[in-house]
């Protein structure tokens, strides 16, 4: 499930991501950051040969972060109700 878009991330929330995921590679890092974060709409191809990975382990990796990108907005969900009913209880007071 792709959560994450080409070119339109913001460069903390795929850093933030990078950082819960178990990638360790710098030039991984900077592959990912620039697929996601910059709106150069290379190919997939083009990014891993940019950044010297090959395209299978950015494959790989792109997943990983789309699947925590995914919990997070899960969690979000579930937490969303709770947050509205404190805030509105709040404006009420």
């Amino acid at each position: 499930m792709k959560k994450l878009i080409q070119g339109k991330e913001n460069l903390e929330k795929v850093t933030l991501l990078i950082g819960l995921t178990s990638i360790k590679s710098k030039a991984m890092h900077r592959a990912l950051i620039e697929y996601y974060c910059s709106d150069t709409n290379r190919k997939k191809r083009a990014t891993a040969l940019m950044n010297d990975v090959k395209e299978t382990n950015l494959n790989r990796d792109m997943k990983k972060i789309n699947i925590v990108a995914g919990k997070l907005e899960r969690l979000k969900e579930i937490d969303w109700p709770e947050y509205k009913e404190l805030r509105d209880n709040k404006k009420a007071a």
